[in-house]
């Protein structure tokens, strides 16, 4: 083995053993407080209000796509009743412009769709950084050193979890998150 090789071992080795013998004095040392974002994420004010936005955004897109649906069988039951009356290039012409009806429906439910899980991806990111935002308040006011979520820990005392006075802060400042969806 050359020299160099033995060095770069020996200063991993002497890393390792810092680490492995200060780590335990740090962490004695170090304010720990975690956070369930998960919880605030799907039980705050404003993740409610966000949620019965997009129940009544999808309710209303169904009750679009039902109707869509309704008049493509209506024409397709039509098509095929006059089917056989109809002449071959008659009857090849009104197939493939309903076709065309179908393929814009289908553009029509996918645009939808894609747009709500924008603006819902939209409304989400503004309440994580509004989590954020408080969460990084409280660890200042507290003299947190460090903040976990709950998600990333195996086992907490409870004394450490600040879910509860993030969760009052945050529907406390944020009650209501507005779903901008694209028309």
């Amino acid at each position: 083995m050359n020299k160099l090789l033995q060095a770069h071992i020996f200063a991993v080795l002497g890393l390792f053993c810092m680490m492995v013998f200060t780590a335990p004095a740090v962490a004695q040392t170090a304010k720990i407080a975690v956070v369930d974002v998960q919880l605030l994420m799907n039980e705050s004010v404003a993740a409610k209000n966000i949620q019965a936005q997009i129940d009544k955004k999808r309710e209303a897109y169904q009750k679009d796509f039902t109707k869509a649906e309704q008049d493509l069988l209506a024409q397709e039951k039509d098509l095929m009743a006059r089917g056989e009356s109809l002449s071959e290039e008659d009857f090849v012409r009104k197939r493939d412009a309903f076709e065309d009806k179908v393929m814009e429906a289908r553009a029509m439910v996918q645009g939808k769709q894609r747009a709500l899980e924008s603006a819902v991806d939209e409304a989400l990111s503004k309440m994580r950084e509004e989590v954020s935002t408080i969460v990084s308040a409280i660890s200042e006011e507290k003299g947190y050193d460090l903040v976990l979520t709950t998600q990333n820990v195996i086992s907490v005392r409870s004394d450490m979890d600040i879910t509860d006075i993030v969760m009052k802060a945050l529907d406390a400042k944020l009650q209501e998150v507005t779903l901008k969806v694209a028309q």
